[in-house]
Formats: C-alpha cells, sequence, structure tokens
C-alpha cells in the first residue's frame, strides 16, 4: 500500500534529519488516513502523533502541542484515560511543555502519566520510575531540590 511506504519513507526521513521531507510525507499519508480511516481512527492519530514530534524536533512546540491535543482527545475517546497509549501522549506532552520552560503544566501532566503508569504498570515497573524521574527533573528546574531529592530518591 502507498500509504505504508509513504509513512515508513517518512520515518526514515526523520532518522536522517530531514524533517521538512518526513513532515510532507506524514501530511500525505495524514490526508489519506483521514479520508479513508476517520479522524479518530488510530492508525490516524498516529500519523498525526509522529507530525507532532518531528514539529517538536524542529522546535516548533505550539504546532507539536496542538497535533498532540487532538491526539490525546482522539485516543481518549477511543481508548480512555487509563490506556497506556493516552498516557504516552500525555507524557510526549509534558516534554514539549518542559523545553518552553511551563513547568507547572509539565508537572501537571507527568502527574497524571505517573497515576496511570502506576495503576497500570506498576510502582517499579521501568516507564513508572522514568516517569517520576522526569518529574524530579522539573521540580529541579524549579528550584524545588526538597521535592526533586525527593522523587529522585524513590527512583
Amino acid at each position: 500500500d502507498f500509504a505504508i511506504t509513504l509513512y515508513n519513507m517518512a520515518g526514515v526521513y526523520c532518522t536522517q534529519g530531514r524533517h521538512d521531507e518526513a513532515l510532507e510525507a506524514y501530511g500525505r499519508v495524514l490526508a489519506s488516513e483521514r479520508n479513508t480511516l476517520g479522524e479518530e481512527h488510530l492508525d490516524t492519530l498516529t500519523t498525526l502523533s509522529k507530525m507532532a514530534g518531528v514539529y517538536d524536533d524542529q522546535g516548533r512546540p505550539d504546532e507539536a502541542l496542538e497535533a498532540y491535543g487532538r491526539v490525546l482527545e482522539g485516543k481518549r475517546k477511543a481508548l480512555g484515560e487509563e490506556h497506556p497509549d493516552f498516557a504516552i501522549t500525555l507524557y510526549n506532552m509534558a516534554g514539549v511543555y518542559c523545553t518552553q520552560g511551563r513547568h507547572d503544566e509539565a508537572l501537571e501532566a507527568y502527574g497524571r502519566v505517573l497515576a496511570s503508569e502506576r495503576n497500570t504498570l506498576g510502582e517499579e515497573h521501568l516507564d513508572t520510575l522514568t516517569t517520576l524521574s522526569k518529574m524530579a527533573g522539573v521540580y529541579d528546574d524549579q528550584g524545588r531540590p526538597d521535592e526533586a531529592l525527593e522523587a529522585y530518591g524513590r527512583v
């Protein structure tokens, strides 16, 4: 299928740092998926999420957050807020918030991810500990060393 080939090519473009070509390819795939599968199909949302990641890599946080926000809403409707894929999108958004210095929003997002991961994966799972470590880093960036040390200590 042509869309699958184009999607795979976009991934290679990303690996090579050819972001504009990746976005063009993902955009063509996205248009095709929206037309054939619909706006909220998981494949469509995955392609949009890939585009959000490219926007983030390009230093285009507003576009990344807008795309991630649409993905998050689609995954909430399709999968629910406790699904790991919902948490992954929220985690990605938190990373963009961090790069923008939007620490409170990053902490809120990481906190929701952490709660979901504790529920679905458990306290000792690597993903749970990674999220906790990210939160500790945000606390440190905010000049909140006690909270940072407490979070790092739980990792």
